[in-house]
């Protein structure tokens, strides 16, 4: 199997995980919002436990979507631009998001870089000072 192969698995892998955490949102949502129809006309007891379970909802909600940005944050620069392209088509919009992409991966890699030789030069000017 060829290393193209495995990239192509793990973006496929990644792409339907991404894809069954949005549906999972999506309906979480709808569930959140005929909670809240139903508290209209809920007892005191059914509207906390309604108000409960919407706030574990939530949680649940923003969960996921932390995992989905943690994902698309491992993967590499040239999935990521594959990623938008095969979303948006070739678009003025998929365009502007890939240059962003790369801007992006530039920035936080030159803050890393320069945060390691900050550190670097700084524990050689420790040495040469003892």
């Amino acid at each position: 199997m060829e290393m193209k192969d495995i990239n192509d698995t793990n973006i496929d892998m990644f792409e339907q995980s991404v894809r069954e955490r949005d549906e999972l949102i999506a309906r979480l949502k709808e569930h959140i919002r005929r909670q809240n129809d139903e508290r209209e006309t809920a007892g005191e007891n059914q509207r906390r436990a309604i108000d409960e379970q919407n706030a574990r909802d939530r949680s649940a909600i923003q969960n996921m979507e932390q995992q989905n940005e943690d994902l698309r944050g491992r993967m590499s620069l040239k999935d990521r631009i594959k990623e938008i392209f095969k979303n948006h088509g070739f678009t003025v919009f998929a365009v502007l998001s890939a240059v962003g992409v790369v801007i992006e991966v530039i920035a936080s890699d030159l803050k890393n870089g320069l945060t390691t030789l900050g550190k670097g030069l700084e524990n050689g000017l420790k040495g040469i000072g003892k």
